[in-house]
C-alpha cells in the first residue's frame, strides 16, 4: 500500500507538468491505470477476492513495485520545483547513483530528468 500511496503522490506532484509516461507513470511504455485507478481496485479487491487472492492482485498491479523508483522521482520532482535544474541534475544524478540501484539510476538520470527539464 506503501507503494500505491507513494506513487499517488508522485502523479499528483508531476500532473500539471506536459504528460509523459516517464514523467507521470515512470515507466517507458504508458500503464494501464493511474494510481488512483490502482487504488480503487486494491479496495475492491478486499470484499470481491478471498484473502488468499489478494498477493495475485496486488503483484499484477501496474506500479513501479520497487520504492526506489517512485521515492527517487518525488525527491527530484520537490528539488526541481525548489532550485535552478543546473543544480538539481548533478544533485539528483549523484544521490541516485549513490543509494539505488543501477538500473534505477539510470532511469532518473538519464530518462525522468531530462522531462523535468
Amino acid at each position: 500500500m506503501i507503494a500505491v500511496i507513494a506513487y499517488i503522490a508522485h502523479q499528483a506532484s508531476v500532473s500539471y507538468f506536459p504528460a509523459s509516461s516517464i514523467l507521470t507513470e515512470l515507466s517507458e511504455t504508458p500503464r494501464k491505470k493511474s494510481g488512483v485507478e490502482i487504488a480503487e481496485d486494491l479496495v475492491k479487491m478486499t470484499y470481491e477476492k478471498k484473502v488468499w487472492e489478494w498477493s495475485q492482485v496486488i503483484d499484477d498491479a501496474d506500479l513501479p513495485h520497487e520504492y526506489f523508483v517512485t521515492f527517487s522521482a518525488l525527491v527530484a520532482t520537490t528539488l526541481s520545483l525548489l532550485l535552478p535544474f543546473w543544480i538539481v541534475q548533478p544533485v539528483v544524478s549523484g544521490l541516485s547513483g549513490a543509494i539505488n540501484p543501477p538500473d534505477v539510476a539510470s532511469f532518473i538520470a538519464n530518462k525522468y530528468l531530462p522531462e523535468l527539464k
